[in-house]
């Protein structure tokens, strides 16, 4: 059944010129002039089911409804128009399509590049010359022996050679290098001076025959490294920006000093055999992961200065009242360091966290930091007990470091955002 047509003769102007122009057909017996498309069914016609058509809400037929005309009338009859009804604007503009709007992609921070050691570096790495006044520099003639086609192949060719003396350390160094890209070779002979350590002097010491253990730990330490990075990165919901790999390694010891343990720069780490810090395994992957940190720093930008500065001042702030005779040192002032030290590292002379000793700046702090975020995220990995957990973080900050003051919360989730893809596998606070 069709429906029923309007009786109101309220037309407008072109209302009347459309029944003109309609009507004069009829009468001389001609078609009838077309209808506008209307939102109305239609006549049915066979095989269509017009009750059944989703309706088309477009634009166009929205404005056709506008000027909407009633059924054709019978045959001889004048048609007439039926008022049209206009929906209002707002109403039209609800029966758009909405349009959500397009969320802006921010590009992912990409991985920290990462340049693998060259064959000319890796043999001024293994044979450092004894002085600037060596006329035939010993890793000349050792990178001449080595011409193996790739740079891999002549890299193990050059470490083999280095270790020839000492079978297992050389099958160590070797791993070393396959697993991580890292050239064990010597610092030269340096004397400097060490700030509050003293005169420091360095000489060249491979890790061979007793010293070996050195380089068994330190080969172990940069597995390690792969395996918590593998498990961390996969609840990462950003790629981690944190180079462990493809770093210039060199052995030596001080004379006379058993300081510094390790130190950092330009993807180089030195290791002092001597070190005091580096006699367990436990110890050398706490230190390396704190020189490791360094490194990344540097190639951030200096980021620890950027971001932490304010919250490590905040604490020397707090904290300087307890100072003793004005120096970064004494018991009490310990006590107040504590809840805000992120690792045990103490420099015993002072009696003071190393993050905050007089002579650390926030740069310390920050790879202390790094240091506890990777003991908390490997004790998780590793379903450590509470105790080994508490054993592993001496008098620093009880506890999760993140869940202490305002101060660490901030400190921990910057940290893992920058460096660590924003994960963090440590239990939420209470």
């Amino acid at each position: 059944m069709r429906p029923a047509a309007h009786s109101s003769l309220a037309l407008r102007p072109i209302g009347y010129l459309r029944l003109v122009f309609c009507t004069i057909p009829l009468v001389l017996g001609l078609p009838a002039c077309q209808s506008p498309r209307s939102q109305r069914a239609p006549v049915s016609a066979p095989g269509v089911d017009h009750q059944n058509r989703s309706p088309d809400t477009s634009t166009k037929q929205i404005f056709h409804s506008m000027d909407h005309i009633a059924a054709s009338p019978a045959r001889g009859s004048v048609p007439v128009k039926s008022a049209a009804v206009v929906p209002s604007p707002k109403k039209l503009l609800k029966t758009l399509p909405s349009v959500e709007p397009v969320a802006k992609k921010t590009a992912s921070p990409k991985p920290l590049a990462v340049k693998p050691i060259t064959p000319s570096e890796a043999a001024l790495l293994l044979y450092p010359p004894k002085s600037d006044k060596e006329r035939a520099p010993a890793f000349k003639s050792a990178l001449q022996l080595c011409t193996q086609p790739s740079d891999a192949l002549r890299i193990r060719c050059l470490i083999k050679g280095r270790y020839l003396s000492d079978t297992r350390a050389s099958k160590l160094a070797l791993e070393l290098y396959d697993s991580a890209g890292v050239v064990a070779g010597l610092r030269p002979r340096q004397v400097r001076d060490g700030g509050w350590r003293g005169t420091l002097r360095m000489v060249p010491e491979l890790p061979t025959g007793r010293r070996r253990k050195h380089l068994r730990m330190v080969t172990r330490t940069f597995q390690d490294y792969r395996r918590f990075f593998t498990w961390l990165d996969k609840s990462a919901p950003k790629a981690r920006r944190y180079r462990f790999t493809h770093i210039s390694f060199k052995f030596y010891q001080t004379l006379g000093k058993r300081t510094p343990s390790a130190s950092a720069w330009d993807w180089n780490i030195a290791y002092n055999l001597n070190g005091s810090l580096l006699h367990h395994e436990a110890g050398v992957r706490e230190t390396l992961y704190h020189e490791l940190f360094h490194l990344n720093d540097a190639a951030h930008g200096r980021w620890s200065g950027h971001k932490l500065q304010g919250i490590y001042d905040s604490v020397l702030k707090r904290c300087k009242k307890h100072m003793r005779k004005g120096n970064r040192q004494g018991a009490k002032y310990q006590r107040c360091l504590r809840p805000y030290a992120p690792y045990k590292t103490t420099v015993l002379s002072d009696n003071v966290f190393y993050a905050f000793h007089r002579e650390s700046d926030v740069g310390e702090y920050a790879a202390e930091l790094a240091v506890r975020y990777y003991l908390e995220n490997r004790a998780v990995m590793l379903k450590l007990s509470a105790r080994a957990r508490k054993k592993a973080l001496g008098y620093s900050a009880p506890g999760s470091f993140k869940c202490g003051p305002k101060e660490n919360t901030t400190a921990w989730k910057l940290m893992a955002d920058e460096f660590f893809g924003g994960a963090d596998k440590t239990a939420p606070c209470p």
